[in-house]
């Protein structure tokens, strides 16, 4: 046994190395958009406490409500960093760059498409039945942050390029600036400092308006102002390959923003039924669903990483490079998330004490994050094999084994236990933990499927 495992690591070693180098920035990018979320819900605490609850709730109601919806064209968008990583294995220069000019084309359609969706959900909020102190807080949140949408979206257009170029660096220290930004933003506008008027949510709403643009701007100005990328900005294409691009990206874009989209919807359910139980227990999930948020961002690194490494191995045609990229990122994201699985259960009431005082609302989420650690596992898992297999351009199925991991299992049982059996929030989470559950396990089932058929077959895929 010691000796297989010593072979194995020696035949893995290069693999693992390779994409723990390619993730650590897109983790620490992730990292940045999350704690910005983060840290609206976290500073929103802060204020007295016969307010901070509902501010809490709003806060992390409209940000599920706001991100169920974006997902959708983060998840379109997504598809281009394999291709352009493929692109580039190939050295077709032209080809990247009509890749790049083709997401900053889609992402302004997806602005659009996506805007009236937002704007449709943030005027009918009052269908999602919180509490009443929680939706017009909400909305008012919500109309914000609409503005922040063109800038987000261009964002990810414009990441996936020097993503799937392995400069994964840029994005990384626009986020992390930003982040800083949106920090110091929250200090002056929900608190009312440095003689800035107290706007409390909408201090939170506005700072992460600003926040996005500074994001987009640093992306723009490394991209076309920087000597990084001369080669791929001025290599030659055939314009009127644009509308097949472009129909290319929605054809295998928009069934991976929908499997994000069933996955993050799933979530935002979670908190709006919660939501319909109490105050206190919707505070609460929203403080342990940021916690677990955080942490799966680790793993949607290592994710966005495989997808790249398989999508390179794809244009090499090498079936070999695609199986050992995919299993060496499944392998990196168990382990991580064993590790916060094991941080949740054994420290629940010291993270919980950094989001809250309130001892109703500590209470239910120390509950709620250690049935997050058992899902920690799973998280991580499905969420790489998506990465693995949208490397190889397969998203149909994918799509469908979300749908119903999330809304044929996941809801349901959780509405039955909670409302039925009188779980409540405990019974939401633990519905959320089967489904991951059944969404891991197929999704893997169906990487190694198609990495063992045939060459012929597996020359197809690329």
């Amino acid at each position: 046994m010691k000796t297989y495992l010593n072979n194995f690591f020696k035949d893995y070693k290069s693999d693992f190395l390779q994409t723990i180098s390619l993730s650590t920035p897109i983790i620490i990018g992730q990292l940045g958009v999350v704690l910005m979320g983060v840290a609206d819900i976290l500073m929103l605490g802060w204020l007295p406490a016969d307010r901070s609850p509902a501010q809490m709730a709003a806060a992390g109601a409209a940000n599920d409500v706001y991100f169920a919806i974006v997902v959708i064209g983060i998840g379109a968008l997504s598809m281009l960093s394999p291709a352009i990583a493929k692109a580039n294995e190939e050295k077709d220069f032209g080809k990247c760059n009509l890749w790049l000019r083709s997401g900053i084309i889609f992402s302004f359609i997806m602005t659009a498409i996506l805007a009236v969706l937002l704007i449709f959900a943030t005027e009918n909020f009052e269908f999602f039945r919180q509490q009443p102190d929680v939706t017009p807080l909400a909305k008012d949140y919500l109309w914000i942050v609409l503005f922040a949408l063109p800038p987000l979206m261009l964002f990810v257009g414009l990441r996936q390029f020097t993503d799937g170029l392995e400069f994964t660096k840029i994005a990384m220290q626009a986020t992390v600036f930003a982040l800083f930004l949106n920090v110091f933003l929250n200090y002056l506008l929900i608190f009312g400092n440095w003689g800035f008027p107290v706007l409390e949510i909408k201090g939170a709403a506005i700072a992460t308006v600003i926040s996005r643009y500074f994001m987009v701007a640093v992306m723009l100005i490394y991209i076309f102002k920087t000597s990084l990328f001369k080669e791929y900005i001025k290599a030659k294409f055939d314009i009127s390959l644009y509308k097949e691009t472009l129909t290319n990206i929605s054809k295998s874009g928009f069934p991976v923003g929908l499997a994000f989209f069933f996955e993050i919807a799933a979530f935002a359910a979670a908190s709006i039924l919660i939501g319909q139980i109490s105050t206190n227990q919707q505070a609460a999930h929203q403080v342990a669903i940021k916690l677990a948020s955080t942490t799966y961002m680790f793993v949607s690194g290592i994710s966005i990483a495989c997808a790249i490494r398989v999508g390179q191995s794809m244009g090499q045609r090498n079936r070999e490079g695609v199986f050992k990229a995919g299993l060496s990122a499944l392998l990196l994201s168990g382990g991580t998330m064993l590790v916060f699985c094991m941080i949740f259960l054994v420290f629940p009431a010291p993270l919980v004490k950094m989001s809250t005082e309130n001892v109703e609302v500590m209470k239910y989420a120390m509950i709620m994050l250690m049935i997050a650690g058992f899902f920690q596992l799973f998280d991580g898992i499905q969420v790489t094999a998506l990465g693995a297999l949208r490397g190889m351009a397969d998203t149909f199925v994918p799509t469908t084994i979300t749908m119903i991991a999330y809304w044929v299992i996941a809801i349901p049982l959780g509405y039955f236990l909670a409302f039925e059996l009188k779980m409540e929030g405990t019974g939401i989470w633990i519905g959320l933990l089967v489904g991951l559950a059944v969404s891991a396990i197929l999704l893997t089932i169906r990487f190694f499927r198609l990495v063992k058929k045939d060459k012929k077959s597996f020359g197809v895929l690329s």
